[in-house]
Formats: structure tokens, sequence, C-alpha cells
């Protein structure tokens, strides 16, 4: 927790850093440790999930914020690193179910080495069809003149005599003239199409797939009673049928550019080693050690424990109950034959199981409490 500061631009956040002790051969999902950041950082005030890092007891980081690094932006942030291993082990997984089903456990390797796409692309086209027209507006003019008869020309104040008038010949013109005028005007509007593409994240560029299968082997008895194993690649045709087969659970998209590659050679793998394993002792013990553990430090608490002490306990009540028969009896008197074992048994019969653990912690509450400690760790 940061020191309160009354300076705004002083104050810094609060942090918190988690180690977990996982148990052999155990993983958490991502749910599981986001459930861990999320109840570290509701528990702390104003503590937020970037400023919370989870790492297990072997230093593996276990949960790391999605930013990019302040060195490197373009380097891919965790989720997306997350993405791709799905991606690839998903598509691996696939091919290696679909082939052990063929050719057996345990002889068929595939790798995959997928290219994602993370770069959001967005993408707006404007698109026009000039076989798709319609009008938008339209415009039309008409002008009609028509003379029909002998028209006088020249100014009207000038004098002239008829002489003069037919002297002169182009002072006058016959009118017969027509004229017509029209105009048009169309405007057209073109059809046009607007498209918004938003590509979505997670694209595959381009995918690379690698396997190998083992076999068949062709087994022989030498003379000596040895059995010998002798590796007899497949046909072309099955390699071919093979190839097909992962072409088509990957997804093969030659314009992509993906690569497929199947390979036929002997695994280094002991004779039996392709059928399916049964369960081994390593399988028992990661599912009942701890049970057994458990039982077993119970047993000998009992044992070095509880029954030393139980023993203590009745010799002495024993010899409390002893003493005060023969103070009942009386100096010089003597008890019955048997009556002093009955005594001893009675007493230790009183004293149940709960009354000699609470006696055997009253004795030696040190090494009591070490032992609840103990089964509280294996717990």
């Amino acid at each position: 927790m940061p020191r309160e500061s009354l300076f705004v631009e002083d104050e810094k956040k609060p942090t918190a850093a988690v180690v977990l002790r996982l148990a052999a051969g155990r993983t958490l999902s991502k749910s599981q440790i986001q459930g861990i950041v999320h109840l570290v950082a509701g528990s702390v005030p104003d503590l937020d999930d970037a400023h919370v890092t989870v790492v297990d007891s072997s230093g593996n980081l276990l949960f790391r914020k999605d930013q990019d690094s302040a060195g490197f932006p373009a380097a891919l942030t965790a989720s997306q690193l997350d993405y791709q291993r799905s991606t690839e082990a998903q598509i691996s997984n696939k091919v290696q179910t679909m082939l052990e089903k063929v050719i057996g456990m345990g002889r068929a390797v595939v790798r995959v080495s997928a290219d994602i796409d993370f770069t959001r692309t967005e993408e707006v086209k404007d698109l026009f069809d000039p076989d798709q027209t319609a009008v938008r507006s339209e415009t039309r003019s008409s002008e009609n003149s028509k003379n029909a008869g002998n028209l006088p020309i020249g100014a009207p104040d000038n004098r002239f005599t008829l002489a003069q008038r037919n002297a002169a010949p182009g002072l006058e013109e016959t009118g017969n003239t027509e004229r017509k005028r029209e105009d048009e005007t169309t405007n057209f509007e073109i059809s046009r199409t607007k498209r918004q593409t938003l590509k979505a994240l997670g694209g595959v560029n381009r995918l690379s797939v690698a396997v190998m299968v083992d076999g068949p082997y062709k087994e022989a008895t030498t003379p000596e009673g040895a059995t010998t194993r002798t590796f007899t690649p497949r046909t072309a045709k099955e390699m071919t049928q093979l190839t097909e087969l992962v072409r088509r659970a990957v997804g093969y998209d030659e314009n992509r550019g993906d690569e497929v590659t199947v390979a036929n050679v002997p695994f280094a793998l002991p004779p039996g080693a392709g059928a399916m394993a049964g369960v081994g002792w390593q399988d028992y013990l990661d599912k009942y050690g701890r049970q057994a553990l458990n039982l077993i430090l119970a047993i000998l608490f009992f044992l070095m424990v509880v029954r030393p002490l139980m023993k203590h306990l009745i010799a002495r009540k024993a010899k409390e109950e002893a003493v005060g028969a023969e103070a009942r009896v009386g100096p010089g008197e003597e008890l019955p034959p048997g009556e002093e074992r009955e005594q001893i048994e009675g007493a230790a019969r009183k004293m149940g199981t709960r009354d000699m653990i609470l006696a055997l912690a009253q004795q030696d509450p040190e090494r009591t409490t070490a032992v609840l400690r103990s089964w509280i760790h294996q717990a």
C-alpha cells in the first residue's frame, strides 16, 4: 500500500503479488487465475488488475495484463499469443486424434504453425453502376416565329419618293420566313452503392502443418528365438490418402499458401509402445497418494503418540484406583484375587476417545500442535 499524499500527481496505486504453490502435475485454468486476480483486486481499495502479478512457486508467470509492451508496441499481447497457441493446439489435436484412429495410438506426431492476422481493417467502397440510371431532372424550352407578308424595312423618319423606292429594291423584303427553336436538358442519376466492411480479428493468413507417421513394422523370429522388428515404409497410395485426410481436417487452402507435409519415418520407441498404455503406478500415486499419506500419518500418530499416552494414563488411573482400594480395605488387608485387574480395565473403559485425546493434548501440547500443523499442510 503506497503512502497517502496531499498532491494528486504524487499518488500511487497499490500493487499486489501472489505466489501459488501448486501440487505436482497440477495446473490452473485461465478462468481460475482470473478469479484469483479479481478476488485480490476486489479485496484492496483502488487496486487494479493491471497491478496484480501472479506466479507459481517455480517462478512461472501465470497472469499478465493484456497490454502491449512500451518498448515494442507491435508485439503480440498475452491474449493474442494465447489465441494463437489455442488455435494451433486445436488443429493439432484434431489431426492427431484422427490419425491415431487409423494408424494406432502414439504412432503420429503433429505440429501446426498458424499465422494469425490480428490487424483491424475497415474498408469503405462507393460502387457506381452505369447500366442502371434514373432521370433526376428534365428541362424543356420551345420558341416559334412565323412571317406571312411584305414587311417594310428602313427607318420610318427617312423621306423618299416612289421613284426612289422602286430604284432601291433592298428597302423592302418579303416576309415568308418561319423560325422554330427547341431546347431540352435531362439529368440522369447513376446507381450508387456504398459498402462498409470491418474485418474481424483472428483470421488465419497461412497454415503450415508437419506430420510424422510411424510404421508399419514387420516382426520376425530369429533361429535363436529372438523377435526382430523391421520398418517397412508405407506405399505412395497410403501416404497420398493420409495427406489428403490431413488437408481436409485442417481446412487446406491453396490460394492462402497453406503447406501440409506428411512423412513416414520410424519412431525411436520400444516394441509395443504404439499400443495404448495401461494405468501405471504413477497414475495411482497421483490419484490416491495424498489420501494414503494422510492415512499413514494418522496411523503413525496413533501408534507413536496416542497409544503410549493411553497406556500411561491407564496405568496411572489404575494406580490411583489401587491406592483408593487399599485405603478402603484398610491396613494389612488385601484385595480379593482379580479385583485389581477389573478396576484397571474398568477405568480404561470409562475413558472415551475424546477424553484420551484431550488428555494427550494436555500432557504433550507441543507435539500435538506439530502433528496437527503437518496435517493442515498435507490437506
